[in-house]
């Protein structure tokens, strides 16, 4: 069976499509952040605002820190959540004014937090819970649509959509057997192998 791409749609995803759009493609770093800091476990990184932004374990806290194509440190580390969190399970988004990071805790909590300068939110009342496997899916080409969170609860994946201030909006479910980190945003909607 040759694998073939799925259309998903949920809500406002459908909306009008805007011209071709050139993506802005980031710069190389210059050579790797563990030569310039040693001993950070990056569990994620995304370029955001004309920088790296990494999401860093620091003991029991999440912690972003950036850096600059020419991997220097730029700044000093932001907290962003003070609870441990399963190993690898952490994804980070960017958005038209800062970063999305989402989290699932080891008891299966996905916390989401917009991070925007020296502001870090969650959403009130907005808890999701998620047994399985995750992504944040950004929108490369237009940061200020929401991003997508795809999840697994109960053998089931579910698409929330993620607004830039971390308030994910009611699920939606996706076909069988779609697996979160298969899936990519392309124009108005996403897509999935």
């Amino acid at each position: 069976m040759t694998p073939r791409p799925l259309r998903l749609a949920a809500g406002l995803l459908l909306a009008s499509a805007c011209g071709p759009r050139r993506p802005t493609i980031p710069p190389r770093p210059a050579q790797c952040a563990s030569e310039t800091v040693a001993g950070l476990g990056t569990r994620a990184v995304a370029w955001s605002q004309g920088r790296w932004v990494a999401v860093i374990p620091e003991g029991q806290t999440l912690s972003l820190r950036a850096f600059n194509d020419r991997g220097e440190v730029q700044g000093d580390a932001r907290g962003v959540l003070d609870e441990a969190v399963r190993p690898q399970d952490v994804c980070v988004s960017p958005t038209a004014s800062g970063v999305l990071v989402a989290a699932a805790t080891r008891l299966g909590d996905l916390r989401v937090l917009a991070v925007e300068g020296d502001t870090v939110r969650e959403a009130e009342d907005a808890r999701v819970h998620t047994d399985g496997d995750f992504a944040l899916v950004p929108r490369p080409d237009e940061p200020s649509r929401p991003a997508g969170l795809f999840y697994v609860h109960r053998g089931q994946t579910l698409l929330r959509l993620i607004d830039r201030d971390g308030a994910p909006r009611a699920p939606a479910a996706c076909p069988p057997g779609l697996s979160p980190r298969a899936v990519t945003a392309w124009r108005d909607t996403f897509l999935a192998a």
